[in-house]
């Protein structure tokens, strides 16, 4: 799941940074990135004026703060560095298949039926049970 935030990530880094050359192209000037602030105002800006308001609302000043020098980061590359960073995070805690049992060696949990069954029939000829299929009652049963 990581890895595919991370794709979409840097799918959004290349956009950005596409753009930021295009402009400059345009422009014919040097390369210069947007912040990621000036993208999320021009996709959405009432989330944005939304999101500060909720930090107001609740008090959390220093988070603004933070939240704020975040958005002044240049797009391209904060997003492609948070791609990378959750593209490696993914890999080192991804789910590893387990190894198929070598065939001929199948290990049986000790509690499981197919145990229980096999230490029934290797015990069979210790003990005899009262009502076996050979005697008369059980046997017409069935």
């Amino acid at each position: 799941m990581a890895r595919l935030l991370a794709f979409i990530i840097f799918i959004a880094a290349l956009a950005a940074g596409g753009a930021d050359v295009f402009t400059a192209l345009d422009k014919r000037t040097d390369i210069h990135f947007q912040p990621i602030g000036d993208y999320w105002f021009q996709l959405h800006p009432d989330s944005l004026f939304g999101l500060q308001g909720l930090f107001e609302q609740m008090g959390l000043w220093s988070l603004m703060e933070y939240m704020f020098e975040f958005l002044l980061m240049p797009a391209a590359p904060t997003l492609a560095v948070i791609a990378i960073v959750l593209w490696i995070l993914g890999g080192l805690f991804k789910r590893r298949p387990t190894a198929p049992p070598k065939p001929g060696k199948v290990q049986v949990a000790k509690n499981s039926t197919r145990a229980r069954r096999n230490a029934d029939s290797k015990h069979a000829g210790m003990h005899r049970e009262a009502h076996t299929a050979s005697s008369g009652p059980v046997r017409r049963m069935r």
